[in-house]
């Protein structure tokens, strides 16, 4: 809490100072008109901060740095977070309190990160014989089945489509990845081993990169050769043909196909952004191009071939091919229930084919899910479990209640009964992945939020942002003004305290097993933030907003005697989340009023349901405030540094407005190959280059030449080319291209404006257009983007 307690003195000198002046002349009721100096002064050239450091211009590459770098760089854009209050103002997380029947053998006592208590690799010390499923209804002896609830059906069978939790908890048992996560040998941590793949994936052309990781854009998997589907009992496979059971690297290749040109999600997300995404894979999709262009290739019987767009490590192809999603469909089924309009995947055991360790048994709506034992899964001894039987209770206290009855497995605890269970010998807790925070319109101006929402082409909502929460004292001093112990352990009761963003539910380098909380450097940037009382400081907080409220009606924005209002949006019947905001709020109310101005702060709660209070009022800028939390891939940290960038790259899923993450104004000292590195860079570039490749130009990331601003008609299409007149980029073409193939007169045209007009087109075809060029600063290196559009066709 260094950082915290050295604030707390600079401002206890500073308004010694201004209470002394306040003292010395009487308190004016209207604000006082500056006075005009008899002479002029010279203004004072800023001195920066950063003079000693270097700007980086050229490629950077760090996703394949060693861990040391990489933590490095993600603590410093936290830092630069906490610092700005980017994130918003972060309050809990969620933690797992989990009550165990006693029949349940889990493998650990303490969690480990990905893997928790090792849950699913469970023993049973009863048989089913023994317990109740229903009220007087007791289960099969010799069976071992773990009971739970969720609070809804699935919406699907088809694990291609699906987007919620209850579903990809069931379909995870019936679906078989290429790869699984299974502990270590000592169950200290975990690691990934071959499920339908035979052996680790082989890289095809591998390079070694500077800090020694082989990386490759071509992998290839070996597969096992006893690979079955397998049928519901009830699924008629008569009119199939031989060996239609059969699982080959064409049947992989083909459902990937199938899933791309039918637009399913899941294939979307997949296949074609990135770091994962399959070369050809978003042009297919778009009917720009043909299936034998996609980078998925059948070596032979056993062999599946993946060409990603960008360098992937052997860790990164694996982890990608854990998710059971990227798993096989029987296509013969898929068609013979009508192909994509049919009923392929709906709410009936018999719609699809299983792959996984599990088959769907019996699916009732409203009442019960049951999964049993595949026959034919290929590894039988790997789950203890015969079966898996979810009762689907939406309201959890009567959930609950099952457990408490004896007829589930597990149950987390609701709030209102914590405190009877919370010394149970059969409790155990888990850190979660979700920070919930309460999210900022920091953007202070209509003129800068929309100039921000110009960068994703989206309108927001027609509402003033309020200046104050632009004012950076103001937004630490609502982060100092956030008692978090007592939020979360006497308000909401089932979370726990967080003033940083990230959980240690998280990792930067997953091959470690390290979560970046127990690094270095994530402790160091807790401590420096958090400390002993978790970000929480009464007196800071108030003085902070003092200082605040002086240079806000020094600038105009408000003026003596004025009541700020800003509303909050939370999530309707999220009675936890309502509590701790309207606690959250009374407190904040108590410390925002101003001796020296009789300036006040009220705040305003509102709610919506899920997901309106997102989509309609955060996601919107419709709101000053909201309360919400978004979690990311816990093996991939970096990834969801995507979501606080200026340009809303991550899913579109921004909840925090206002900050100009583009600027070069985080200062990095690291090593790399034996030398220490003193640079400057913009929290943009640093996401990209923990991810990926970024090209950068004096510290920040730097876009390249693109089409945009298509405006379509009939035969005709009209561009702008950005970038055009950036001196960086030289030898600007564009092509026009129709199924992959460059239109005769329209190939490699040398652009002499970024106004670009294309006639003779086809009425409702789909086109792209590549933008080509050379980057000057390295030495005339070649790039290409590529954009699509569609003629109107009427």
């Amino acid at each position: 809490m260094k950082k915290i307690a050295a604030l707390l003195l600079s401002l206890t000198l500073v308004f010694a100072l201004a209470a002394c002046a306040e003292e010395a002349a009487p308190t004016p009721t209207t604000p006082t008109t500056p006075t005009t100096p008899t002479t002029p002064t010279t203004p004072t050239t800023p001195t920066d901060p950063f003079a000693d450091y270097d700007r980086l211009t050229g490629f950077v590459d760090y996703k394949f740095a060693d861990a040391e770098l990489r933590h490095t760089f993600f603590a410093s854009a936290e830092r630069f977070m906490l610092e700005n209050k980017i994130g918003g103002i972060p309050l809990y997380i969620n933690q797992s309190f989990t009550l165990f029947d006693e029949r349940m053998q889990t493998p650990l006592q303490e969690p480990i990160p990905v893997l928790g208590f090792g849950t699913a690799f469970s023993t049973m010390s009863k048989d089913d014989s023994q317990v109740e499923f229903e009220p007087g209804i007791t289960g099969q002896p010799g069976e071992y089945t773990w009971r739970l609830t969720v609070p809804s059906d699935p919406e699907t069978l088809n694990f291609w489509v699906f987007l919620g939790s209850v579903t990809s908890e069931i379909l995870s048992w019936t679906q078989s990845s290429l790869y699984f996560i299974d502990f270590n040998d000592d169950k200290t941590g975990y690691e990934v081993k071959p499920n339908s793949a035979v052996a680790m994936p082989t890289p095809i052309d591998s390079e070694i990169t500077p800090t020694g990781k082989e990386v490759s854009r071509t992998w290839r998997v070996p597969l096992r050769d006893d690979l079955k589907f397998y049928f519901h009992p009830d699924t008629d496979t008569s009119s199939f043909p031989a060996g239609h059971d059969n699982v080959t690297a064409q049947t992989y290749v083909d459902s990937y196909l199938l899933a791309l040109e039918n637009g399913w999600s899941r294939a979307i997300s997949a296949f074609t952004n990135p770091p994962t995404a399959i070369r050809g894979a978003r042009d297919f999709n778009l009917g720009l191009v043909s299936a034998d262009t996609v980078g998925f290739k059948v070596i032979d019987d056993y062999t599946l071939e993946f060409n990603f767009v960008d360098r992937q490590s052997e860790w990164d192809v694996i982890y990608f091919l854990t998710s059971s999603v990227i798993s096989p469909i029987h296509i013969p089924l898929y068609e013979s229930l009508g192909g994509k309009d049919g009923t392929y995947g709906t709410l009936v055991p018999t719609s699809v084919a299983y792959t996984g360790a599990m088959y769907v048994d019996i699916l009732e709506s409203d009442k019960v899910v049951r999964v049993r034992e595949n026959p034919l899964f290929h590894a039988p001894d790997r789950y203890f479990f015969t079966g898996v039987n979810w009762l689907i209770i939406q309201d959890a206290p009567i959930a609950f209640q099952e457990f408490v009855a004896g007829r589930t497995d597990q149950a987390g605890i609701p709030a209102a009964r914590f405190d009877e269970f919370r010394n149970d010998p059969r409790l155990r807790v888990s850190p979660g992945a979700t920070t919930t925070r309460i999210v900022l319109d920091a953007s202070g101006s209509r003129e800068n939020r929309q100039a921000q929402f110009d960068t994703f082409g989206r309108q927001p909502a027609d509402k003033d942002p309020q200046p104050i929460l632009a004012n950076l004292d103001f937004r630490l001093a609502l982060y100092l003004g956030v008692d978090r112990e007592t939020i979360a352990f006497d308000v909401v009761r089932t979370v726990a305290p967080q003033a940083t963003y990230f959980s240690s539910a998280y990792l930067v380098e997953p091959e470690t097993g390290i979560n970046y909380r127990a690094t270095l450097q994530g402790q160091e940037v807790e401590d420096e933030f958090a400390g002993d009382t978790f970000g929480y400081n009464y007196d800071a907080s108030k003085a902070l907003f003092e200082q605040a409220i002086s240079q806000l009606v020094a600038e105009g924005a408000y003026q003596r005697g004025d009541v700020i209002t800003l509303t909050i949006i939370t999530q309707a019947g999220a009675v936890s989340s309502i509590s701790a905001t309207e606690a959250i709020a009374e407190l904040w109310s108590e410390i925002f009023v101003s001796s020296v101005y009789d300036i006040r702060v009220e705040f305003e709660i509102l709610q919506a349901p899920f997901p309106q209070n997102y989509t309609q009022n955060i996601f919107t800028g419709a709101v000053d405030m909201g309360v919400g939390g978004i979690a990311g891939s816990t093996l991939d940290a970096s990834s969801f540094l995507d979501v606080f960038a200026y340009d809303n790259r991550g899913n579109g899923l921004t909840l925090d407005w206002g900050h100009d993450t583009r600027i070069a104004n985080i200062p990095v000292v690291y090593e790399l190959g034996g030398v220490t590195r003193r640079e400057v860079w913009s929290f943009d570039a640093i996401q990209r280059a923990l991810t990926g490749e970024v090209y950068m130009v004096n510290g920040t990331e730097s876009f390249f030449p693109s089409a945009r601003s298509i405006q379509t008609g009939l035969e005709f299409v009209s561009f702008e080319i950005d970038r055009f007149l950036d001196r960086a980029y030289t030898n600007i073409t564009y092509t026009i291209l129709q199924g992959g193939v460059a239109l005769p007169g329209y190939e490699n045209v040398r652009a002499t404006s970024r106004f670009v007009n294309i006639f003779d087109l086809q009425p409702g075809t789909s086109y792209s257009i590549e933008i080509s060029f050379d980057i000057v600063s390295e030495g005339g290196r070649s790039e290409t983007t590529t954009a699509t559009f569609t003629t109107k066709s009427s």
